[in-house]
């Protein structure tokens, strides 16, 4: 029960950072590139960490499912982030 209440506090961190840098593209026209920068990086950082699974999870100490799991939920908290911020900004 402990280890879901982390991944959820993880993917709530995850949705919360997100929308608030989405939140600050749209208050300025200058940051929206800042912003798509930011973006590039962390999809990036996600390409490699499905590509480098198998010297990764070892590392972290977490079990090849947990592992997919927590790169599943990081790259929905980062999509509900951004497109909740869109779609109410």
């Amino acid at each position: 029960m402990a280890k879901v209440m982390y991944l959820f506090s993880c993917f709530l961190l995850g949705c919360i950072t997100s929308s608030s840098v989405a939140y600050l593209s749209s208050l300025h026209v200058s940051l929206s590139k800042v912003t798509a920068a930011i973006y590039i990086v962390l999809f990036a950082v996600w390409a490699l960490s499905w590509l480098a699974d198998d010297a990764i999870a070892p590392y972290l100490k977490l079990k090849q499912h947990d592992y997919y799991g927590l790169l599943i939920a990081v790259g929905i908290a980062l999509v509900t982030g951004g497109a909740m911020q869109w779609l109410l900004g």
